[in-house]
């Protein structure tokens, strides 16, 4: 080979070489992602927190969408599925719920990602005057054995299930959180409604006692117990009226609003009537809700199918996984293949720590599963006994007590027509009336309470209201 053909060789190997190398830059780089800002504003976030409001136009177009009962928006008051609907909208725990399932499902696909292949090369000289050329490329083929990557995305897999499940608890608990905060509010309202009818009752006849002993027909002592009792009932009053604003606060802070921008539309009081009969909720079919719907009990599922595919996972990798190592040389001016297969030998790692520790996650979420369904019946059956108690006292409150001194209240206000019963016998019995009633509300926030309980062992709502589905909710509108 004469210099001239010795020198085109070198160019042709180092174009070669120079054209591979860029053609596998520009490979890689068309299939790169960009990074894009997200700049991150918290006093913008806190301006637009004070600044939501009900007439929001996308809030009005969310609730509607997505099953409002109320046929203006904002309705003249709030019912519990417009506080559910208001607070699916606005509560900021379901937007980090929906950001940990798509990580989740993030992991899914990084799971799913094979070992890319490696290449190294280089090239030299050589102090040989005819072939001063030399060129080497080494390319290494990962191949993954016994089934790694099929577990490995199983695992991602359900832990993307227990993620969806977690979504669902964060639905839940936007739910239970306006649900309570509601009975609470629509509660405190009749209590302070209640409240008030007690201290203008025990100020009336204090008054009326005060005028009578003005003549001389009672006595000081009498008078001065009027006035301790009227005096601690207007204290009372204005602690349930403090108590109301509180709740208004609650109820807001459960909807992600300012007490102001539910002032004008809160829940109507007349609308909290006594929660189900028994009767309607028979004990197995409860029970049976709650073993279906609870969702500590379907992630520990999930989290049990998880350790059972980590655990497999943990047995694949006790087997070495293989490289392939095709590799090129230009020497001397011969071209040299080779083609050489490696592996780790599991002589001092057989990977048996790892499977232990699979092995008794998997048992101990076996365990756990069985704990949270032994705790879910007892805590259902436990709910139930006292909803049926709190429905017997509310009854006796409602129907007997109340209803009793009602009947009375009517009795005596024909006596006093007829002239057989004075002003003051009549304001003694509407201050009963005023105690019975409050002690009715007492019973009534009390068996709702229970029903809360009940409600809460379930995990499902049993007076139809639909929670929102966050993954299938039309979200319309933007929220401010």
């Amino acid at each position: 080979m004469t210099d001239r053909e010795m020198s085109g060789s070198r160019r042709r190997c180092s174009f070669i070489a120079f054209g591979t190398g860029l053609l596998f830059c520009s490979f890689l780089l068309t299939g790169c992602i960009r990074y894009h800002a997200r700049p991150f504003n918290p006093v913008q976030y806190q301006a637009n927190f004070l600044n939501r409001r009900l007439q929001n136009p996308g809030l009005a177009d969310f609730v509607r969408a997505n099953g409002s009962p109320s046929a203006v928006w904002p309705p003249p008051s709030l019912t519990l599925e417009d506080t559910n609907l208001i607070a699916a909208y606005y509560n900021p725990d379901l937007a980090v719920a929906r950001a940990q399932l798509e990580s989740a499902k993030a992991a899914v696909i990084t799971a799913g990602g094979r070992p890319n292949p490696a290449i190294s090369g280089g090239a030299g000289y050589e102090t040989v005057p005819r072939y001063p050329v030399a060129i080497h490329f080494d390319l290494s083929l990962p191949i993954e054995t016994a089934g790694k990557r099929h577990y490995r995305i199983l695992v991602a897999q359900e832990q993307l299930g227990a993620a969806n499940v977690e979504l669902r608890e964060a639905e839940w608990n936007t739910y239970v959180k306006a649900r309570d905060a509601w009975f609470e509010y629509a509660a405190d309202q009749q209590l302070a409604e209640a409240h008030h009818a007690e201290a203008a009752a025990r100020a009336r006849a204090a008054s009326l006692l005060e005028q009578r002993l003005a003549v001389g027909e009672v006595s000081e002592p009498v008078v001065n117990q009027a006035r301790i009792a009227s005096s601690e009932a207007a204290l009372a009053s204005a602690a349930a009226e403090g108590r109301k604003e509180t709740a208004e606060t609650d109820l807001a802070n459960a909807l992600g609003l300012t007490p102001e921008a539910i002032r004008k539309t809160a829940p109507d009081a007349s609308k909290f009537i006594p929660p189900p009969a028994l009767e309607s909720l028979p004990f197995f079919e409860v029970q049976q809700k709650g073993l279906l719907n609870r969702l500590d009990v379907r992630r520990v599922e999930l989290e049990y199918a998880a350790a059972e595919a980590q655990l497999h996972l943990a047995i694949a990798q006790q087997y070495p996984d293989i490289q392939l190592n095709p590799t090129y040389d230009y020497q001397e001016g011969f071209h040299l293949y080779s083609f050489g297969p490696s592996l780790s030998i599991p002589v001092l790692n057989r990977n048996r720590g790892p499977i232990a520790e699979a092995n008794a996650h998997r048992a101990a979420t076996q365990a756990r599963f069985e704990a949270i369904q032994d705790h879910a019946i007892g805590e259902m059956q436990h709910a139930l006994a006292q909803y049926k108690a709190a429905l017997l006292q509310y009854r006796e409150a409602n129907e007997h007590w109340l209803a009793l001194q009602q009947n009375q209240e009517r009795r005596m206000e024909r006596a006093v027509q007829l002239g057989n019963e004075d002003q003051l016998a009549l304001t003694e019995t509407r201050v009963e009336t005023a105690v019975a009633q409050r002690a009715r509300t007492d019973a009534l926030q009390n068996a709702w309470h229970a029903y809360e309980a009940l409600e809460n062992s379930v995990q499902v709502p049993l007076t139809g209201v639909r929670i929102v589905n966050q993954s299938s909710a039309k979200a319309t509108g933007v929220k401010p």
